[in-house]
């Protein structure tokens, strides 16, 4: 059977960004992500999940946006073979203060 891990609002801080004060600078990232896997005799822990997400991504300090949730994607499948599609989005809540922009990708395994 084909489970869903939802996790909402997973809110940080991390250098994210192509711009000169974004390289130096971190700056709050939100993430949602729906991680659909297989469920067999293995469970998979969200905790693990969720320090997943933010080791990758603050470990990495990407330039782009497309580059992060590929990255991301691709470290939690190789951590979590279970899993066989992630819907992810990442946002930058503070760039605007009339709007939130973001990036959602859909990743297959």
């Amino acid at each position: 059977m084909q489970y869903c891990l939802e996790i909402e609002n997973l809110r940080f801080s991390s250098i994210v960004g192509i711009l000169e004060s974004e390289r130096t600078n971190e700056q709050e990232v939100c993430v949602n992500a729906k991680i659909f896997y297989e469920y067999t005799s293995a469970y998979l822990d969200y905790v693990s999940v969720v320090s997943c997400i933010q080791e990758t991504i603050r470990t990495r300090a990407y330039g782009l946006l497309e580059d992060l949730i590929e990255g991301v994607c691709e470290e939690l499948h190789t951590r979590f073979a279970m899993i066989t599609s992630i819907d992810f989005y990442i946002a930058k809540p503070q760039i605007f203060s009339h709007c939130v922009v973001g990036v959602r990708a859909q990743k297959y395994f």
